[in-house]
């Protein structure tokens, strides 16, 4: 015949167990690479900031950023310079565990965006995100530098 005490110690084991398993899962899901895309576009559509904040403790690569446009039922990338970057073109980079870095891409000849613009970045996942930047009409983006981890 069980007692009240064997099922007070057979509960408080399972819960104990469930607690362990969720922990586990849960720094499992830390460790790693977690980025979070946020993104605007300014009063007068000359700039776009990008906002990618690792989340997780593990690095990651920033594969591709590409500036789109619809085109009937496609997408046509566009022109764009991409500040801090060679030559002004994009290049992959790595952003650290626990770390924030700022993108700031520019029309070409001082021009404007279109628009219905929006961006695709790959970030290590087997989907690229589909990112459309909220227009933020009281802020000017053009000419700030981008923050990029150090290399």
């Amino acid at each position: 015949m069980s007692s009240a005490t064997d099922w007070i110690s057979a509960i408080s084991t399972a819960a104990l167990g469930v607690a362990g398993l969720f922990l586990t899962g849960w720094q499992w899901v830390a460790s790693g690479f977690r980025p979070r895309l946020v993104s605007r576009i300014d009063a007068n559509r000359e700039a776009i900031e990008i906002k990618i904040r690792n989340r997780g403790r593990a690095s990651g690569i920033v594969e591709r950023v590409a500036v789109v446009a619809p085109l009937g039922d496609d997408l046509e990338v566009q022109e764009a310079t991409f500040n801090g970057f060679p030559v002004g073109r994009f290049a992959p980079f790595i952003v650290p565990g626990a770390a924030a870095v700022r993108l700031i891409i520019e029309a070409p000849d001082s021009g404007s965006f279109r628009p219905n613009i929006s961006l695709i970045i790959d970030v290590g996942e087997a989907q690229a995100r589909h990112v459309v930047p909220r227009h933020d009409s009281r802020v000017s983006l053009f000419g700030l530098r981008s923050v990029m981890p150090p290399r």
